[in-house]
């Protein structure tokens, strides 16, 4: 028999992952964009010598979560009815990935020139990327203005004191740090490599994977549509399957992802970090209950 998600038990859990994310939204709403006195980002912008490249590190931070509280709500969306088992994997990678870089940029217990040298090494990738789009697009104009972007960004950095970054071969390969691979961010703002790999295969549509994790093998019965003799590799029908399991891990997954930079940037700021706290808590326990709830309804229909 093929398995589905409870429709009412899912939507319970969505509700609780989406006062989470209100809660938490109007929390960072209500520290502001100007830090407390005395707090630590006060601090870090009184001391270091230009202090608009520690506001651009606060706010490539900012940015990140907001996308990373999209991606949330792309999850929830993921679980209305009919329920899309495959999707639901892509939403929550996406919001652990940049929730994990929101994390990494606005870590309280860094220096702030460690902050400034992340957040060089971001704005080096991206713009990477912006030339290889345009490569990609047969835009030289486009190729030209980003590599003097990457240059002047170098020299400030260099004049900052950062040492240049270059490979084996004595060219750039960064700017303030080498950009370490967003996995190996993933391991170390939130400790769940394993989490974000196995959500990668099947981002990536490795099969082991989506059928694993988004498939049920059909019986035996149910998927012989020809005789076993002409049938000798014993081959078996799948049909997708939205599986309870699959989304109780999601769901907390997605909670501690967030919810992780909101608690950082809250102590950055100088907000009331130990009520934020007391109220995360309690939603994790909200979130993961529901979560755990969600039962098997036999004989339904899958996304």
């Amino acid at each position: 028999m093929i398995s589905a998600i409870d429709a009412a038990s899912l939507e319970r859990l969505t509700e609780a992952l989406e006062e989470a994310l209100h809660e938490t939204g109007q929390f960072l709403v209500s520290i502001g964009s100007e830090p407390a006195q005395d707090s630590i980002a006060a601090r870090e912008l009184a001391q270091f010598p230009q202090s608009e490249f520690v506001l651009t590190a606060y706010c490539q931070g900012d940015m990140l979560l907001e996308v990373g509280s999209e991606l949330v709500t792309c999850f929830i969306r993921t679980c209305a009815e009919p329920a899309l088992p495959i999707a639901s994997w892509s939403s929550v990678r996406g919001s652990i990935e940049s929730c994990a870089l929101a994390t990494w940029l606005l870590d309280p217990g860094i220096d702030v020139r460690i902050r400034v040298k992340r957040s060089f090494a971001l704005r080096y990738e991206g713009l990477v990327q912006q030339v290889k789009v345009a490569r990609a697009m047969h835009k030289p104009e486009n190729i030209e203005a980003s590599l003097k972007r990457i240059d002047e960004i170098e020299r400030r950095a260099l004049s900052l004191g950062f040492e240049a970054i270059v490979n084996s071969k004595g060219r750039r390969d960064g700017i303030g740090q080498a950009m370490p691979p967003i996995t190996s961010i993933v391991s170390e703002t939130l400790d769940e490599e394993i989490t974000y790999r196995l959500l990668s295969a099947v981002t990536h549509a490795n099969q082991w994977a989506v059928q694993q994790l988004s498939f049920d093998v059909l019986p035996k019965s149910v998927a012989a549509t020809v005789s076993d003799a002409a049938n000798p590799y014993g081959l078996r029908a799948l049909k997708k399957a939205a599986k309870p399991v699959c989304f109780q891990y999601l769901a907390d997954q997605a909670m501690k992802a967030f919810t992780t930079p909101v608690l950082y940037k809250t102590k950055l700021f100088g907000g009331d970090y130990k009520l934020l706290v007391k109220k995360i808590r309690l939603h994790e326990q909200r979130v993961h209950e529901r979560a755990k709830a969600i039962e098997f309804v036999p004989g339904g229909e899958a996304g």
